[in-house]
């Protein structure tokens, strides 16, 4: 099995939307109980075609695709140059938005060889930092970006409140 990784292009598009809308289901599969309400809202494929449209003419963003020899998508992944810096990176940085590999495509190195193409993106822009974020629960993801060399850097944490009542 060949793939081969490359850019993004308009007319992957429609298949881009498809897999965004499998890689959010799945974020929202992962996502700690009560959290990510967000992730489970309704598949508009078109309206996610319009926006991967959009994001292709950011010159400040790459999308690069994982192609199987038929032609098809086996996965991809988005990345973009930040150019603020934050309390514990200086910009710019690029930060890893998604990644996302069609499950008979997963372990065989398709995710770190989009990885390592968005890598070389930043390195070609000049750029010495890739920051990443990673669901508690997604320990297959963490396992990857920890084998990939990155590191942990923070702790995010959240708390469901109580509703809260009416001052008046």
């Amino acid at each position: 099995m060949k793939i081969v990784i490359g850019p993004a292009r308009k007319t992957d598009a429609e298949e881009l939307a498809a897999l965004f809308i499998k890689a959010r289901k799945l974020m929202y599969k992962l996502s700690p109980r009560g959290f990510g309400a967000a992730l489970n809202g309704p598949d508009v494929p078109d309206d996610e075609k319009r926006r991967i449209i959009g994001e292709l003419k950011d010159r400040n963003q790459l999308t690069l695709v994982a192609r199987t020899q038929a032609g098809g998508l086996a996965g991809f992944i988005t990345g973009c140059i930040e150019k603020y810096s934050d309390d514990l990176l200086t910009a710019p940085f690029v930060s890893l938005v998604y990644i996302y590999v069609e499950v008979k495509y997963r372990r065989r190195g398709v995710a770190r060889s989009l990885m390592q193409r968005l890598e070389a993106w930043a390195a070609e822009n000049k750029i010495s930092v890739m920051e990443l974020t990673v669901w508690s629960g997604n320990e297959q993801g963490q396992a990857l970006f920890r084998d990939s060399g990155y590191v942990p850097l923070q702790l995010r944490l959240a708390k469901k409140l109580p509703a809260c009542r009416d001052a008046t």
